[in-house]
């Protein structure tokens, strides 16, 4: 239950951590295999000190009966831990050239007995060294297979659904190519997103690079990487950067005239983005927990957190108002403003849904199809009560489904610079959307 797993939370279930990593990238190919890797709790609490070491480093060859012994003094200093307390589950001796390494595990059932799966601690030596002591969850092999099977079925379906999408934008992205060359393209919405996305993801690609390279290898020396890397990325960035403006372009010049004033304008959309949120929200409430929810972390590890968290939720934003502007505008043209073959499109709207759903959010299909249903059937009366009068207001209606998640992080605050971080992406994503709003009521 809740309680229990509140409880195994920083012992034996790893919570939100830093890792800190020294490593070397020069000198002997060998000797660079060598490194250390802390990691330190939100509370500067010690988890983990993991001591890498080359497999050619010399070390002792310890016998089991000694090396017990250094097990023992390992588990009673970092775990508190009495080994005549613990069940012995495995002792794992690898001889190398100059030494002979040891992995002993342990179960610990008098302090933890699970209904499945056992709390389990597992210590590492090289040679004499103790080099790695943690803590963990065994899982059953039956209840791990079953789990695997569950999410390579889940993976597949997700890459199908990804795949439909990624062929709906290439399309789009190509008949963009074709309405340039006819001039029936906005060539100042192209320019104007190509500039904004270059800029916005580039300082993006700097911004996490810690994060970045923090995962390079030693085998490989490190300014190669940092080429690679950062060539690979730029030409990642005009690529994704130059295709977004493609469409954006097309998009602005495709949409149907529709009528409509700005201020009041302004204040449906967001009226329309709440009722959205609040029905999903409903929807949601239905849905099963797969696990629990943990905020997102990852913009810490950039040089300027705050930054990292309010460019990406701005260009999260941007890539969700681009796909729904496609679905909107695309409906809107097919069906001639709602005027014919309503039910043919209006049904293939409602399987949209399907595609904006993310199955990995809830590892159930039966449910993902429910909520995927009714997302798109909330997305299709949006359109018939508001969109198909005025097409401008996507992006605001868009803006109010990420600034919901920004004020979700407001009010978990999960680390210093949550609260800064999302008021920094409400901030941006509210600019950009009026204007955003402006530049679509002119349709060229």
């Amino acid at each position: 239950g809740d309680s229990l797993y509140q409880e195994l939370v920083g012992s034996y279930l790893t919570p939100p951590r830093w890792r800190v990593r020294f490593a070397q990238f020069e000198g002997d190919v060998a000797e660079r295999a060598e490194e250390f890797n802390i990691y330190f709790g939100r509370d500067g609490k010690l988890l983990r000190f993991w001591h890498k070491l080359p497999e050619s480093r010399e070390g002792a060859n310890l016998s089991e009966e000694n090396a017990r012994v250094l097990v023992a003094e390992k588990l009673l200093e970092r775990f508190n831990a009495d080994p005549a307390a613990l069940k012995s589950i495995s002792v794992s001796p690898t001889k190398l050239d100059n030494r002979t390494d040891w992995a002993f595990t342990y179960a610990d059932t008098t302090n933890w007995q699970l209904k499945t799966g056992e709390a389990r601690l597992t210590v590492k030596l090289a040679g004499d060294e103790v080099v790695d002591a943690y803590r963990w969850i065994h899982v059953p092999e039956d209840w791990a297979r079953q789990e695997r099977d569950q999410r390579s079925s889940n993976r597949n379906i997700g890459m199908l659904v990804n795949g439909i999408l990624f062929m709906l934008l290439f399309a789009v992205f190509v008949l963009a190519i074709v309405k340039w060359s006819r001039n029936e393209f906005s060539v100042k919405t192209f320019v104007r997103f190509l500039i904004l996305l270059g800029v916005l993801q580039t300082i993006n690609l700097l911004n996490e690079l810690p994060g970045v390279k923090m995962m390079f290898s030693t085998a490989e020396p490190y300014m190669n990487q940092m080429g690679l890397m950062l060539g690979g990325s730029l030409f990642g960035v005009l690529l994704v950067a130059g295709g977004a403006a493609m469409i954006l372009g097309f998009m602005q010049a495709w949409q149907r005239d529709t009528i409509g004033e700005s201020r009041a304008g302004l204040v449906a959309g967001f009226c329309m983005g709440t009722i959205i949120v609040g029905l999903l929200a409903l929807v949601n409430d239905f849905a099963p927990s797969p696990a629990p929810f943990w905020a997102d972390y990852s913009a810490l590890t950039a040089h300027f957190p705050a930054a990292a968290a309010g460019l990406g939720g701005l260009s999260h934003y941007i890539t969700q108002t681009l796909i729904y502007l496609v679905l909107f505008i695309g409906l809107d043209k097919l069906t001639g403003g709602w005027t014919r073959k309503r039910g043919l499109y209006g049904s293939l709207m409602i399987l949209a849904g399907l595609v904006l759903t993310s199955l990995s959010t809830y590892q159930n299909i039966p449910f993902w199809l429910l909520v995927g249903v009714c997302k798109g059937l909330i997305l299709l009366l949006a359109y018939m009560i508001l969109f198909r009068y005025q097409l401008s207001l996507i992006p605001v209606t868009i803006a109010v489904l990420e600034l919901m998640q920004a004020i979700k992080v407001e009010v978990m605050n999960p680390h210093p610079l949550a609260v800064t971080g999302a008021t920094l992406t409400i901030f941006l994503i509210l600019i950009l959307a009026i204007f955003w709003e402006k530049w679509l009521r002119v349709k060229k």
